[in-house]
């Protein structure tokens, strides 16, 4: 676990943070990949559902990228509308979770 600052440095550092993993939604296995990064000035959101059963077919729950102003309002959302856990955010190391090129 990291704490808040550390996050926040890394994002405003233009560092893609994020989070891959699973939960139960409705008695079924659900992965969800979480991403916050800074990119030309704007911060972006990604997040994405998918029930394990439906992975084969790519029949997504939720598939969004979104763009805030500030890291507080990002993180906020996240808080609410994400099954992630703030304090787990990493950065990506490799392979980023999400192109933030995308979404403009």
């Amino acid at each position: 676990m990291v704490d808040l600052k550390k996050i926040k440095e890394w994002v405003l550092n233009n560092k893609q943070v994020g989070k891959v993993f699973s939960y139960e939604k409705g008695g079924e296995l659900c992965w969800s990949s979480v991403a916050i990064q800074k990119y030309e000035g704007i911060i972006k959101v990604y997040i994405d559902e998918i029930l394990e059963s439906q992975m084969d077919s790519e029949n997504y729950l939720r598939e969004e990228i979104l763009k805030f102003s500030t890291i507080e309002e990002a993180i906020d959302y996240l808080s609410n509308e994400s099954q992630v856990r703030i304090e787990d955010l990493c950065p990506c190391k490799g392979q980023k979770i999400f192109n933030p090129a995308l979404g403009n």
